[in-house]
């Protein structure tokens, strides 16, 4: 595909290029790193030496292998309605920034708002502990998660406010 290219240009604006990209280039970025650390690329000739070098190594490798699954978006290439759906995406985006953007608004500060009020209602005035049944968000990372859960209707219900007032402030 690269070859095929008139311009470079041509060549960063394409779509199908940069899926390609994305899909191979972690296949290769795993192999220079086996290879430069000198990992045996064969798991099954090794002995039982797991040495943090190796975890290292193999981690990194099956993170990378996720990125095999943007080959699944090639299939797009073989059916011409798929360039509608494209357009369809490429003129909205501007007009779905909005809602979107209000979303991430909405969980930020409700999620603080839930996550101070949990903490001030279930760790201070009960004085309870966060290990022993306080509040159920660690941090404001996961009260803000739980907001997103709570916006898109989704409703996990891994997590969900415990004391009277963040049940209160979420119902809003």
């Amino acid at each position: 595909r690269t070859v095929s290219k008139r311009s470079c240009k041509e060549m960063c604006f394409s779509a199908y290029w940069w899926i390609d990209l994305v899909s191979v280039l972690p296949d290769y970025v795993a192999l220079v790193l086996a290879t430069a650390a000198g990992y045996e690329l064969d798991r099954c000739a090794m002995a039982d030496d797991d040495s943090d070098d190796d975890d290292v190594i193999e981690t990194l490798r099956a993170f990378l292998r996720v990125f095999r699954v943007v080959r699944i978006l090639k299939i797009a290439r073989l059916n011409p309605d798929t360039t509608v759906l494209y357009r369809a995406i490429r003129l909205s985006t501007r007009a779905l920034a909005v809602p979107f953007t209000f979303l991430l608004i909405g969980a930020f500060f409700f999620g603080a708002i839930i996550y101070y009020l949990e903490h001030i209602e279930l760790e201070v005035l009960a004085g309870g502990n966060a290990t022993e049944g306080g509040s159920p968000y660690n941090d404001l990372g996961e009260a803000i998660w739980c907001m997103i859960v709570t916006f898109t209707t989704v409703g996990y219900g891994d997590v969900s406010p415990e004391g009277h007032l963040g049940k209160m402030a979420c119902s809003l």
